[in-house]
């Protein structure tokens, strides 16, 4: 594997060479860095550094270039987050991780560790900042979470602020809080013509856009109280035609405890269109949400009577035929959350959950004193790997990674200045785990859950308490 590593480095280097950088096997950082800028894909991040400083920096680079890589490590690397001249990969590994430690951190101790960690694989960065940051590309923010209301310039921001966002390579999530098919609008003068129509904007929103190394996706939120409910969950599938099918983006279920409930009871649920009842839709993530639809059947608001059942069953169809439609529980999302605000959905892969909320029209995003209504959420990725990481240095590992997700916060251009408000405001952090399986095998322990295994967790997170465990029994 380390071999074919040094093959696939060696491939690297040819092409580096071919663009007209000789012998770059042998070369200095600092001549790399230089060759770069004048070719336009590094922008220049050393030129204010001083002899000595550069000295460091190449020695750090040679360390860098001296590990020993396996095979996946380079050629994952080359394949998705190198960067390109002639159409070619030119960047090992090293030279691009360097390169953006020194562009989020400057000359620093913190700069060469995270560098380090980087080739290591000790910190796994998001694909935004693998492939950007050290070209002037600062667009490092891996989650944006979109929300539309009710009227036609919020649903116009909304699309607006999906393609941008994509073009800045982050992940969309989408939830659209507009009314339902049949509503009337304009005081009854039309009919609306329901969210598939929009669901096909969005779908071509986001893919008229691609990420460098990837394409432009969204995960769109639809609520189990929605009237189109059973409809919309069809849009991904094959049991739909052609023409009415909405499958270039994916779904998410949301769903509440009130909903689990009916479940479990086998009894009767109640969709209610955003335009006839709106206390049920806003209070849809509440513990208390049947009270607001009692109140609504009782004061005769329209409303459409299924079996709850029914409509799992057709969430559980979709979900086995495409493997694209997830699934949230908002109740619980609203009781673990430090926020707040009310969470109506999460994000493109589903592993956060933020506020968001509808802007009223375009003019709120040039606000940046806090005043405007509506909210784009934002959270900036990194993990730890905890297989590759000893338990004497987790913390001073997850130090770094945290420092360098807040400077990519820092860092990330706003867009628009209400933007550019509210992820500095919010400073959204994601640091997760992976490797957890392999580091626990290392253990002697399965990926299993028991108690052992979830001592050992805590242990290596340091959310073991003084007090002891709770009794997992």
């Amino acid at each position: 594997s380390r071999i074919a590593a040094e093959l696939e480095k060696a491939t690297l280097y040819k092409n580096l060479s071919r663009a007209g950088f000789l012998e770059p096997q042998t070369a200095n950082f600092s001549e790399l860095h230089d060759f770069f800028v004048k070719r336009g894909i590094w922008a220049d991040f050393m030129s204010h550094l001083n002899p000595a400083q550069v000295e460091e920096v190449n020695e750090a680079y040679i360390e860098l270039e001296a590990l020993d890589l396996e095979y996946w490590v380079v050629k994952q690397f080359s394949d998705k987050y190198s960067l390109k001249l002639n159409d070619k990969e030119v960047e090992t590994p090293a030279m691009a991780a360097l390169g953006i430690a020194l562009t989020l951190h400057g000359f620093s101790e913190l700069a060469f560790d995270v560098a380090k960690d980087i080739c290591t694989y000790k910190i796994n960065l998001p694909t935004p900042v693998l492939n950007g940051i050290r070209n002037g590309n600062f667009d490092s923010i891996s989650c944006c979470l979109i929300e539309g209301g009710d009227t036609v310039q919020s649903i116009a921001v909304a699309e607006y602020l999906a393609g941008a966002m994509t073009a800045k390579k982050a992940g969309i999530g989408y939830f659209l809080d507009a009314r339902s098919k049949g509503d009337p609008v304009k005081n009854g003068q039309v009919k609306h013509l329901g969210k598939a129509p929009l669901f096909h904007t969005l779908e071509k929103v986001v893919k008229n856009y691609t990420q460098i190394t990837r394409g432009g996706s969204a995960t769109n939120t639809i609520r189990c109280i929605d009237p189109d409910i059973l409809e919309m969950l069809l849009f991904k599938t094959q049991r739909i035609d052609q023409q009415r099918r909405i499958d270039k983006i994916d779904y998410s279920f949301a769903y509440n405890d009130a909903f689990v409930e009916a479940l479990i009871k086998k009894q009767d649920w109640y969709l209610f269109s955003r335009f006839h009842a709106p206390e049920v839709h806003d209070n849809f993530h509440a513990k208390d949400y049947m009270k607001y639809v009692r109140a609504a059947i009782e004061r005769g608001v329209p409303h459409k009577k299924v079996k709850a059942m029914d409509v799992l069953v057709e969430f559980l169809k979709s979900r086995f035929e495409t493997g694209r439609i997830y699934c949230i529980n908002v109740t619980r999302m609203n009781e673990h959350t430090p926020f707040t605000d009310p969470i109506h959905q999460s994000n493109l892969c589903l592993e956060i959950a933020l506020p968001t909320a509808g802007f009223s029209g375009i003019e709120e995003l040039i606000k940046n004193d806090g005043t405007h209504t509506g909210e784009v959420a934002f959270c900036a990725l990194a993990a730890l790997n905890v297989s590759a990481i000893c338990l004497s240095e987790y913390f001073a590992v997850a130090e770094r990674a945290l420092r360098t997700v807040d400077r990519m916060i820092e860092l990330a251009p706003g867009l628009h200045p209400s933007l550019g408000y509210d992820i500095r405001k919010r400073r959204s952090v994601g640091i997760g785990i992976t490797g957890l399986a392999s580091w626990l095998y290392a253990q002697g322990l399965d990926y299993d859950g028991s108690y052992e295994s979830l001592v050992a967790v805590e242990e290596l997170t340091g959310t073991r308490t003084n007090g002891g465990y709770r009794d997992w029994e």
